[in-house]
């Protein structure tokens, strides 16, 4: 059986003479049984090759050389083989990269008639090849484009190592048009357009730059003539069914990521009004990952339709359904990176997740019920006709996508700190490091709880009672020490002409319940659920909580929350421990104005006197909690505050948020008044619940970080205007306390202690209302969810205990008020132990 060996060669002075001695030697022992011969076809080179060739040729009879002036490895191949007849037509390249031990292998493909067309494929399983990235990478991408252009699934087109049959030679040759490097692509290409068996077999293959020789092929620039080819070429090989299968998958893709950089791009940069870098990485990331899950779900619905029917269509359900809600689930992540200029606190999702529906809807209540509900349904339609019209394209693209796919994968993977703050991050602080410190916090913390449920309520009297018998708790929200002062609350300064304001004092824990949790019951801050979530009702009831106390001393104790109780279990904490009533919309009346985060303030505070008046009791505790004023979006809502805020047009969020708090204390004012008038002997405490970062560490999310301006707020008495004279007033006490300290200090100015020893951690501050110096002791906050971290203050100094890392650090908040300094303890264990020690009570 005669073959015929083209060796295309273009100026290869330095490779030519070594490669045909090897090529011949090699066939004259390998190719015994065929009758073989081998063409040099010189595209007119410039160099020595042609003589080499000349020299070559005059002394082996197998040897053939020709000549042509026309540049181009195609018009040398098909000049090669048009010129000699033989029965089988093969060809390879003059650097003999794949290794010649093949060529037996690819002759008897033909041979046999296995095949028209044999082919080495260097992506194969068992081939070898040795190449570098760069190629690597350019002829992968090639191939993709191959098979999204074309719908071909031959895996190696370019490959310089093949050989054809005499039919091939005689009835496809003819049809092809390009005489470059193209060529025996096209061959290929139309030789699987007309159904002929093509075979492709393992090779080895290996990069060949001899003595500093350049390769005549510019990869780059092939790879754009390569596609145009194929662009040229797409009508050959099922064309129109798999051009729309092209468009259809490109424009799934389109249709479901351009939404999504819109959004990105066009929007303003958060309704907060603060830059959000950080913010708009994660946002990429989310394009990212949703890029990837979208491609994973498109593969896997090819595979679900290569099943039986009954399993084809569930699989296509349940890949649709979950395709569908996960691109719902990153829209809604996007928007809310853009409407609230922060990431997304899984910790707070986590914690809080009974409360979920209404707190996404007030945050996000623009996607309303249609986007959650219509469009998961539209996409699941969209995805499904698309997988059905891009079967063809699937079909051939599934190796090259899944290596896209794990490529994104491993990217999202490698990418943890961009989405910090989102649900890798809240992987790593509670899966990865849930670690020693966090444990034992935790154990002391339940160890605590424990002994709470122990101690005993009742009280017994050793002193006079300071407070009389009417005393108002008014709970503002998100009040940071920083806002204090004449511009931001000239209210709250004015009530403290008979008064004694505490400007620097510490919150345990961030959001309401957690904040109420110390301020009613003396608990520690949790780094899990709230208690309510935790605990049962009747071990609720346990706990020695002010409200159950002054119940038990026949006082009638009433909550007032202008926000839904049913948020964090609010309404079911309240009754369980001691509230007598618990009021929310009860006491509004139709039409009463009311924003995302509860009843407008100042007619909230008059629905509350209303129902007062109404209850004509002697003694009284009243716990008034507001949330909605100064709350998530800091916008003013009250019209007759325009002209009147601290900024007309703020600038930032800090400038917002001193608007709102402005506002606040503007109903305060209101408040207080009436109060002053109505219950004259009314003793009256005014806190706020946490502090809410202003963007001084870039970050406006209370949920997130552990500084001063996450914890730091105030904390107000005004006694009544017929207390004794033995309060101090008209004073500003810089000393610094927490919240878990007001439970003690209030049973101190009632007169009362505990019958049995109690399990509060917290300390009586109330010598500080004589003007004398309490007890110095620091103030444990807790940061549960994004960043977590433990901190304990004793001013000046401030020790952060790390849960992610498990760093120690110390910082000297009056030298380094930003927190911008902080001191690595190399020795932690005496920081530890104290942390230790606070949360063991020593009776």
């Amino acid at each position: 059986m005669r073959v015929n060996l083209v060796i295309p060669a273009y100026n290869e002075s330095l490779i030519i003479e070594q490669s045909l001695t090897k090529l011949l030697d090699f066939c004259r022992q390998n190719l015994i049984d065929y009758d073989w011969q081998v063409l040099l076809v010189d595209n007119g080179s410039s160099d020595a090759t042609g003589q080499i060739c000349q020299n070559l040729a005059s002394q082996n009879q197998q040897l053939k050389y020709l000549r042509i002036e026309q540049a181009g490895k195609g018009g040398a191949i098909r000049h090669g083989w048009q010129n000699s007849e033989a029965d089988i037509y093969c060809f390879m390249d003059v650097d003999l990269a794949t290794s010649l031990n093949s060529l037996p292998e690819l002759l008897e493909v033909i041979k046999s008639g296995q095949a028209e067309v044999a082919i080495g494929n260097r992506f194969d399983r068992a081939s070898k090849v040795e190449r570098s990235i760069w190629r690597r990478i350019v002829s992968s991408i090639y191939r993709l484009i191959a098979r999204l252009v074309i719908g071909t699934r031959i895996s190696d087109l370019p490959c310089g190592f093949k050989a054809v049959s005499k039919s091939v030679r005689d009835e496809v040759l003819p049809s092809v048009i390009d005489q470059g490097w193209f060529f025996d692509s096209e061959l290929v290409l139309r030789v699987e357009k007309l159904g002929w068996p093509i075979k492709a077999i393992s090779v080895v293959w290996r990069e060949v730059n001899p003595g500093g020789r350049r390769s005549q092929v510019s990869v780059v620039s092939l790879g754009f003539k390569y596609f145009s080819k194929l662009w040229a070429l797409k009508k050959i090989n099922n064309d129109k069914k798999n051009s729309r299968a092209i468009w259809w998958l490109l424009g799934t893709w389109m249709g479901l990521i351009l939404p999504l950089v819109v959004l990105e791009w066009l929007l303003p940069r958060g309704r907060l009004g603060i830059p959000m870098p950080v913010t708009a990485r994660g946002s990429f990331l989310l394009v990212l990952n949703l890029s990837a899950w979208w491609l994973g779900a498109w593969l896997l619905a090819g595979w679900f339709e290569t099943l039986k029917n009954k399993v084809k269509k569930l699989g296509l359900l349940l890949v649709g359904l979950t395709s569908a809600l996960f691109y719902m689930f990153h829209v809604f992540l996007l928007i809310y990176h853009l409407r609230q200029g922060t990431g997304f606190a899984w910790g707070f999702f986590w914690y809080n997740r009974a409360d979920m529906v209404l707190t996404l809807w007030r945050l996000v209540p623009v996607l309303g019920l249609f986007v959650f509900v219509g469009v998961p349904v539209l996409i699941f339609i969209l995805l499904v006709i698309s997988w059905r019209r891009t079967a063809v394209a699937r079909s051939v693209m599934v190796r090259p996508l899944l290596m896209a796919l794990i490529i994104a994968l491993i990217s999202l993977v490698y990418s943890p700190m961009i989405a910090r703050g989102e649900i890798v991050n809240f992987a790593l602080n509670n899966i990865v490091y849930k670690n020693s410190l966090r444990t034992a916090y935790t154990n002391l913390y339940v160890r605590n709880l424990i002994d709470l449920q122990k101690t005993s309520s009742e009280i017994v009297k050793t002193g006079e009672n300071l407070l009389g018998d009417e005393i108002f708790f008014i709970h503002l929200e998100s009040v940071g020490s920083a806002f204090i002062g004449q511009q931001n609350t000239p209210q709250l300064l004015s009530a403290n002409n008979n008064g004694i304001l505490f400007p620097h004092f510490y919150s345990n824990s961030v959001q309401t319940l957690r904040a109420e949790e110390s301020i009613l019951c003396g608990l520690a801050p949790s780094l899990g659920p709230n208690v309510v979530n935790v605990l049962s009702k009747k071990q609720l009831q346990e706990l020695p909580c002010l409200p159950k106390i002054f119940a038990e001393q026949g006082y009638q104790t009433n909550f007032y929350k202008s926000d839904h109780l049913e948020f964090n279990n609010t309404g079911e904490f309240m009754s369980a421990i001691g509230f007598n009533k618990v009021h929310n919309s009860d006491v509004m009346q139709s039409g009463d104005p009311e924003l995302d985060w509860g009843f407008r303030e100042d007619i909230f505070y008059q629905r509350v006197r209303e129902d007062l008046i109404q209850d004509d009791v002697e003694k009284k505790f009243v716990y008034i909690a507001v949330s909605s004023t100064n709350h998530v979006p800091f916008e003013i809502s009250d019209e007759s505050f325009i002209g009147r805020v601290p900024y007309a047009k703020p600038a930032n969020f800090a400038q917002s948020m001193a608007n709102t708090i402005y506002t606040q204390d503007a109903y305060l004012g209101e408040l207080l008044a009436d109060i002053k008038t109505e219950y004259p002997q009314a003793a009256i405490f005014v806190l706020s619940d946490s502090s809410w970062p202003a963007g001084q560490h870039g970050n406006i999310y209370n949920e997130v970080g552990a500084f001063e301006e996450n914890f730091s707020t105030f904390f107000q008495f005004i006694p009544s205007q017929k207390s004794p004279a033995k309060f101090t007033v008209d004073r500003v006490v810089d000393s610094r306390y927490s919240q878990m300290d007001i439970p003690s200090t209030i049973l101190n100015l009632m007169g009362w202690e505990l019958s049995t020893p109690q399990a509060w951690l917290g300390k009586s501050f109330a010598p500080e209302f004589f003007g004398e110096q309490a007890e110095s002791r620091p103030a444990l906050s807790a940061q549960p969810y994004g960043q977590p971290g433990i901190t304990l203050v004793e001013y000046p100094y401030k020790t952060l205990f790390d849960l992610s890392s498990e760093d120690v650090l110390r910082f000297n908040l009056m030298s380094d008020p930003m927190e911008a300094s902080p001191q690595l303890l190399d020795d932690s264990s005496e920081s530890i132990d104290e942390l230790k020690k606070y949360l063991i009570k020593n009776n």
